[in-house]
């Protein structure tokens, strides 16, 4: 139980659920940590709960209200003759002397399939060699940009390695070239 599986780009997902399991905030301090606006901080906190993160909010009279990683009350370790109450910031099923009591964010196996499949493109992008294919063709760098319909600075860097093609970049230059260097 003490996993909570999010996408590989859900970066302040995972540190909101990190701020919440250390100790109560309220949804400015959330924001102000985050470094995003009260706006976002709500909207990641209600992907939060969809996803699954029992988040409890905490009345403090006529202040904001607190927001905090809890957990029912009155569950016990699950470690045969243990018997400790689990504090309710525990996510796990066992006491923190039986290994538990933190919160671990995790990548769904779907979204490491997602991430695994848009590195190898990134990947197969970033071998080909751009620049060998164009002389090899015999073209001008200006008649492969125009070709491709992208900006010549863009092949530019794109040849020299300072940025990678993305696979729509690099879909559009095979077509330019006439290759079929890069599948998609």
């Amino acid at each position: 139980m003490g996993a909570l599986e999010l996408w590989p780009n859900a970066h302040r997902a995972r540190q909101l659920a990190e701020l919440l399991a250390e100790h109560p905030r309220t949804m400015a301090e959330l924001a102000g940590d985050l470094g995003t606006s009260l706006n976002d901080a709500e909207h990641i906190l209600a992907r939060l709960r969809h996803a699954g993160l029992p988040v409890a909010t905490l009345d403090v009279g006529d202040e904001e209200p607190l927001y905090r990683h809890l957990h029912p009350a009155g569950r016990v370790c699950t470690v045969e003759g243990c018997g400790t109450i689990l504090r309710r910031s525990n996510p796990a099923d066992t006491c923190a002397l039986h290994g538990g009591g933190l919160l671990t964010v995790v990548q769904s196996p779907v979204a490491r399939q997602v991430a695994r499949r848009r590195a190898a493109r990134r990947q197969e992008a970033a071998c080909v060699d751009w620049r060998g294919l164009r002389q090899r063709a015999d073209l001008s760098l200006r008649e492969v940009a125009r070709r491709a319909g992208i900006h010549p600075a863009l092949l530019s860097r794109v040849e020299r390695g300072e940025r990678r093609a993305t696979p729509d970049v690099a879909q559009r230059l095979a077509r330019a070239l006439r290759t079929t260097a890069v599948r998609r």
